[in-house]
């Protein structure tokens, strides 16, 4: 089958669109923070063509995933609600696969490419979260500071101790740099001689550090002026903060140079915008987190909450990307992602029912019905859709059979929503009088008698 046989016919596509809104706007009567997610999946969905152009397009592209992300949460954490925050995240999810579907022909290198970006971004958001985490648990950024900067303890030995992490920093850095990454092809053996020259100094940089400052040290022993020098040297906090950044940088260098080198690996053609991918991801995921912190007026505990639900909600999408990146298509995966969203959501709103059945938690519980019918609708013209895929493909597939399909999935739903709800009102009615052993019974009597209905219909 040809790459264009692998989408959807136009019909069926729509369907999935419209069922996706009915959910959502189902899904609305209990939480407007559906609305919100399906909103910003919808631009995240069209954020993935912009991954295919220049790397200052792809850097700005990334950037602007995580921005969407935390700006939505930002907005539904205010309720401080995990029901919201579920919602949202099954928003999300619709979202981002109803605007796949009509999103025009996305390449899989742009689905890898929008992959590695939430990749980058949720690692980012979690050690952001992590870190804050750190600093709520020590009682603030000048405490963690104070102890980051004497963390290796006092004296000659607590000074060299950062100066050699800086080293090893750097030159850990300088090994996971791939030299393709920084210089072409034809100087790849100067770079490597530069780059042996640069370990080979860092090393003997060290050690003459070392015993410059032990000389210095032994020699305070017998002269007092040395003393005094010795001592501002070893307890200079200026020395230290200057280690302490040093290292961090070459450290971070060092993660930037093996994340090039792996994705160098994955890349099939000459160019690779790894490089651009981790940078706009990280900025569009850390530059938030400080003006969060200020315009919100909310404690650092918050904001790290809200980042370590970011974090979460970006390695999902990666793993979304990559259950895509397997598929047959995009637009087949994107049905089953669908109904996913609308059957979990449903289920979700239907725990919010508290008690038995009223008119106060009647809309409730009607629009959990609607939202899983439309779910199963979903599922049902999907699967319809790729197996008339597969043995007819895109272009053969006329219009009329498929809206036959479409109507008699709505109508199997629209009969169905119905009957649950005069089902539900019935073991409302008896719920003070059903027995635990007669509601095992009515309800295996129910589902023998919907496989029944399944095997006489196909």
């Amino acid at each position: 089958m040809s790459d264009s046989d692998e989408r959807l016919p136009s019909t069926i596509a729509w369907g999935l669109v419209a069922a996706a809104l009915v959910g959502t706007v189902a899904l609305s009567v209990v939480d407007l923070a559906t609305v919100l997610g399906a909103c910003c999946g919808l631009v995240l969905a069209g954020t993935v063509p912009g991954f295919e152009g220049t790397k200052r397009r792809v850097a700005g592209t990334a950037a602007l995933v995580p921005i969407v992300v935390v700006a939505t949460f930002a907005v539904v954490g205010t309720t401080g609600s995990v029901f919201s925050g579920t919602l949202a995240i099954a928003g999300i999810v619709a979202g981002v696969a109803t605007g796949s579907v009509h999103a025009g022909r996305v390449t899989r290198t742009a689905i890898s490419r929008a992959g590695t970006a939430t990749l980058f971004a949720g690692l980012t958001a979690g050690v952001v979260a992590f870190g804050s985490v750190i600093v709520v648990e020590l009682g603030g950024l000048g405490p963690t500071v104070r102890q980051s900067l004497w963390l290796s303890g006092y004296g000659v030995l607590g000074l060299l101790l950062p100066i050699g992490s800086v080293a090893a920093a750097w030159i850990f850095a300088l090994v996971c740099l791939p030299s393709g990454a920084i210089v072409p092809p034809t100087r790849r053996e100067a770079y490597r001689r530069t780059r042996n020259g640069l370990i080979w100094g860092l090393v003997i940089g060290v050690v003459v550090i070392a015993l410059g400052l032990w000389a210095v040290a032994v020699l305070s022993w017998f002269l007092s002026p040395l003393e005094g020098i010795v001592s501002a040297v070893v307890e200079s906090p200026w020395l230290r903060a200057l280690s302490v950044v040093l290292a961090a940088l070459g450290l971070v260098t060092a993660i930037a140079g093996l994340i090039v080198r792996y994705t160098w690996f994955e890349t099939e053609g000459r160019e690779n915008p790894a490089v651009a991918i981790l940078a706009g991801a990280v900025v569009g995921t850390v530059v938030p987190f400080p003006i969060a912190l200020l315009v919100s007026g909310e404690p650092l505990g918050t904001i790290n909450a809200l980042y370590g639900v970011v974090s979460v909600v970006l390695v999902g999408g990666w793993l979304l990307t990559a259950l895509t990146e397997r598929g047959v298509g995009v637009e087949m995966s994107t049905a089953s992602a669908i109904a996913l969203a609308l059957g979990v959501g449903g289920v979700v709103a239907a725990t919010n029912v508290e008690g038995p059945v009223s008119l106060e938690t009647a809309p409730t519980a009607i629009a959990a019905l609607v939202t899983i019918a439309a779910g199963l609708f979903a599922f049902d013209v999907g699967r319809y859709g790729r197996r008339l895929t597969t043995e007819i493909g895109t272009e053969g597939a006329a219009s009329e059979p498929q809206f036959v399909r479409l109507g008699w999935s709505a109508m199997v739903a629209g009969v169905g929503v119905p009957v649950a709800i005069g089902g539900l009102a019935l073991a409302t009615a008896l719920a003070p009088t059903l027995s635990v052993p007669a509601t095992a019974a009515v309800v295996a009597a129910l589902v023998a008698i919907v496989t029944g209905a399944k095997l006489l219909i196909d």
